[in-house]
């Protein structure tokens, strides 16, 4: 449209020129109209290419008729080219018209004379884009072709997908006539398993009645044996063994049994250690039982042979006499068991103070005892040390101290660590700490 424009425009200008009404330089004149010469000349040939255009859509026409029974679309796209021709044959028809209205823009632009090289410019532009559009129309008219030939080709696999949808249709029909029977068969199955379920759920709930029961029937077990536990010890308290038999590892419950020293005095026996036949005299455990006692107390014994005890001077002193004359210590401190061992033990009578002699025999520490040997007994209330002042006053004991006081004091303060107050072993505790565990024991030899 904007090509027959300009050749109206310069045919009229020509006209114009041409009849001397336009004055103007004959050179620059006769420049342009060489110009517009040559552009006519191409808008004749573009012109005579358009013309052709009509035929070559007839005859894709046709082509696509012969092809419209196979695809609905195509038609449609036809029907849409022809309209298209039909409008470009309206757009030539209405070129008079249009023709006129450029006589009236090129007198209207007559002054803007110039202005027309650089329009010209642009018509170059515009005419060759529409012969590169010309040229792309064999390819897309090919292109067209492929997609016609490629619907043409899907629509011949149309049947055999079709079989393919049939065969499918017609194995989920047979599956769906087997669920049925495979239903009642589950139906079945599930109600056997609820059945089932059921006897488990009563069995369980059995099972856990009779669990639940069990704490109780665990706590009456257990105060059966407790009781059965107090039991035996009050009979063997009632019942002790006789001493002799210390010197038998017996066959029995406990390894400690108790016995009566003449009739009378409560006592332990050790029927393990080393071969039993032990005698415990002292015993520091606990630390329930206060140790700063009195002289008499010393002689007739305190405590319980159920924890913290010392059986007592008198009581020793005859088991020497009885040929029990071998004594043993047994510490333990941090962990670590220690034992001392001392035979042709003698302890005297109160007239001798209780005095201690022995002989060292064997152990697994420093025989610190020693230094005790040959010496009386004290207590807070009777000093018979040596010493210049009280050793059982100032370190809150019952003991055979000597003249320097102590290596060893197995009566001391259970658990101190006050200088020389704890239950001492030089070689062990030091002075400023206490054994945890102390038993002295005397054994027939």
């Amino acid at each position: 449209m904007g090509t027959l424009k300009m050749f109206a425009g310069a045919f009229a200008l020509y006209f114009f020129l041409g009849s001397g009404v336009f004055a103007a330089d004959q050179t620059s004149l006769s420049d342009i109209l060489i110009k517009l010469q040559a552009m006519q000349k191409t808008i004749n040939e573009n012109r005579n290419k358009l013309q052709s255009i009509p035929s070559k859509l007839q005859d894709l026409t046709e082509t696509v008729q012969e092809n419209q029974n196979k695809l609905k679309l195509i038609p449609s796209i036809l029907e849409g080219l022809k309209e298209t021709a039909k409008d470009n044959q309206n757009n030539l028809q209405s070129i008079p018209s249009k023709l006129e209205d450029l006589k009236e823009t090129v007198q209207e632009n007559q002054n803007n004379l110039q202005a027309i090289p650089n329009k010209l410019d642009v018509l170059k532009e515009t005419v060759q884009e529409n012969q590169n559009n010309l040229q792309a129309i064999p390819s897309k008219l090919e292109d067209l072709k492929k997609t016609v030939q490629e619907d043409q080709n899907n629509l011949k696999l149309i049947p055999s997908k079709l079989e393919d949808l049939k065969k499918t249709v017609q194995e989920n029909q047979n599956k769906l006539q087997a669920i049925p029977s495979k239903f009642e068969y589950l139906t079945e199955s599930l109600q056997d398993n609820h059945n089932k379920l059921e006897t488990i759920e009563g069995t369980v709930q059995d099972n856990q009645n009779r669990l639940l029961a069990i704490p109780n029937k665990l706590q009456t077990l257990q105060e059966t044996v407790q009781d059965n536990k107090k039991l035996l010890h009050v009979l063997e308290m009632l019942i002790p063994i006789p001493i002799e038999t210390c010197k038998i590892n017996m066959d029995r419950p406990l390894f400690r049994k108790y016995y009566r020293i003449h009739g009378e005095k409560l006592a332990l026996c050790d029927t393990e250690t080393d071969g039993g036949g032990w005698v415990v005299i002292q015993r520091r455990i606990k630390g329930d039982v206060l140790f700063h006692r009195t002289w008499e107390e010393y002689k007739q014994g305190f405590g319980s042979v159920e924890g913290d005890f010392w059986i007592g001077n008198e009581k020793i002193s005859s088991l020497t006499m009885m040929g029990y004359n071998e004594l043993r210590f047994d510490m333990k401190y941090k962990g670590e068991s220690y034992y001392m061992i001392y035979s042709n033990v003698k302890v005297g009578n109160e007239a001798d103070l209780y005095r201690i002699k022995f002989t060292y025999k064997t152990g697994n520490t420093t025989d610190n005892f020693i230094d005790h040997n040959g010496m009386a007994f004290s207590t807070f209330d009777k000093d018979n040390d040596g010493y210049a002042g009280n050793c059982a006053k100032d370190y809150k004991s019952g003991w055979w101290f000597f003249d320097g006081c102590l290596q060893v004091n197995m009566n001391g303060v259970f658990a101190s660590n006050v200088i020389g107050e704890g239950i001492n072993w030089k070689s062990i505790t030091e002075y400023n700490d206490s054994l945890e565990y102390v038993e002295m024991k005397l054994r027939r030899l």
